[in-house]
């Protein structure tokens, strides 16, 4: 890529003819390969393209063919997708349209339009579900044009349709979590889970301080979520990760999957449905309500497994292993007064949505178990009395509920 002033980038231009066709070959004998040893076991379910796409530095390329492009009209796909700015025209050449975001939707495209061919050359080779994923911009940030804050041309969530347009034959947009503040992290799943765009998390921090966030995604109704580097211990990423390259690094993430494992075809089955929540401990610490159908969960962390926080020998003192953030809950509601429960660190009060049913509204039963093979619920214990009493209190040791609610009459 070039500059405005001619002066070269650090990438490679998305208008390199010899650049797309050695991208696309070795992407397609890839995927040949993969037919070839994994057609019918089908280890590999998905595939990525190419690898955090866009650019830093440059918002696009000024390059010969880039600037032709630059100053013909936006093609009739983008315009419906990506309806012009306030100020633009219907139509025209990208500045006149997009006016100060001409840039980035222009990067955009030229880079959707490239990973568009190679994922179409190698889904003719061996059919399976193609992702992009995404380095983040900010989402609190209020909307304006880039700055040299993110990297532009990439599928960030203000381009997705853009994306969409352009690549059929990329199904997913991912989202990149390295920003480990819980409100940043809230609001990018927010801005990623949309009607045309499931929710996936290929990467995602892997210090400790993340584990929480994976009942969050998963009760968001995500189809994966993957910390960075989980499937081995002799890599790190830090400062974006853990600084531990041993074993130690999957230790806060262990449970949660072995928690989520047993019940993930019937997790799935629920999150297509619309039927999980989940959500997780913010920096404030403060309590959060979770709306369901007919019900609500209140959720509150740092809270002892008996008794209020109120209380004088409780209200300055927390549970080993709460000292900083570490609570969530992924919840499933299952049939009208039902749900499967699972989480760690967090308290869970279940009470009717409607006020004038609180006062009848009445636990029916707890249960303590596991999913079978054949997708059975199996009950390993009853929780009562104390278990109870004081809602449900989940500790370091995530176990799945099983909880039926009621009214008396």
């Amino acid at each position: 890529m070039l500059d405005a002033e001619g002066k070269a980038s650090y990438c490679l231009s998305p208008f390199g003819a010899n650049t797309l066709e050695a991208d696309r070959r070795a992407f397609t004998a890839l995927m040949k390969h993969l037919q070839a040893v994994d057609a019918a076991q089908h280890t590999v379910i998905l595939v990525q393209v190419e690898n955090e796409v866009g650019t830093y530095g440059l918002a696009r390329d000024h390059g010969a063919a880039a600037e032709a492009a630059f100053a013909a009209d936006v093609p009739a796909e983008v315009l419906r997708a990506k309806p012009p700015t306030a100020s633009g025209a219907a139509h025209g050449a990208w500045r006149a349209v997009y006016g100060d975001y001409a840039d980035e939707y222009f990067h955009a495209w030229a880079i959707a339009r490239y990973v568009e061919a190679i994922a179409k050359s190698g889904r003719a080779a061996h059919e399976l579900p193609i992702y992009v994923n995404n380095a983040l911009r900010n989402p609190l940030e209020p909307m304006a044009p880039w700055h040299s804050n993110f990297a532009s041309g990439g599928p960030t969530f203000d381009v997705i349709d853009i994306y969409k347009a352009v690549a059929p034959h990329v199904d997913v947009v991912g989202l990149d979590l390295y920003a480990p503040e819980s409100e940043q992290v809230a609001a990018s799943l927010s801005r990623f889970q949309r009607p045309d765009n499931a929710l996936f998390v290929p990467e995602m921090g892997n210090s400790p301080r993340y584990a929480r966030y994976v009942y969050e995604i998963l009760g968001r109704g995500a189809f994966g979520v993957v910390p960075f580097g989980i499937d081995y211990s002799r890599d790190s990423n830090y400062p974006l990760g853990s600084p531990l390259s041993d074993a130690r690094l999957v230790a806060p993430f262990a449970p949660v999957y072995a928690a989520f494992a047993p019940m993930q075809s019937q997790w799935s089955q629920w999150a297509a449905e619309g039927r999980t929540h989940g959500i997780a401990e913010g920096e404030d610490r403060k309590p959060q309500t979770i709306a369901m159908d007919g019900w609500k969960a209140q959720v509150s962390f740092g809270e002892w497994q008996f008794g209020e926080r109120s209380w004088p020998q409780l209200k300055d003192s927390v549970p080993p292993g709460t000292e900083t953030p570490s609570g969530g809950v992924a919840i499933a509601q299952i049939g009208p007064d039902e749900f499967i429960v699972v989480g760690e660190h967090v308290r869970v009060r279940i009470e009717a949505a409607d006020a004038a049913q609180a006062a009848t509204a009445q636990l029916v039963s707890a249960d303590e178990g596991h999913f079978d093979a054949q997708g059975r619920w199996v009950t390993e214990r009853r929780w009562n009395g104390d278990q109870v009493d004081w809602g449900l209190n989940f500790t370091a040791h995530p176990v799945v509920l099983r909880i039926r609610m009621g009214h008396y009459r």
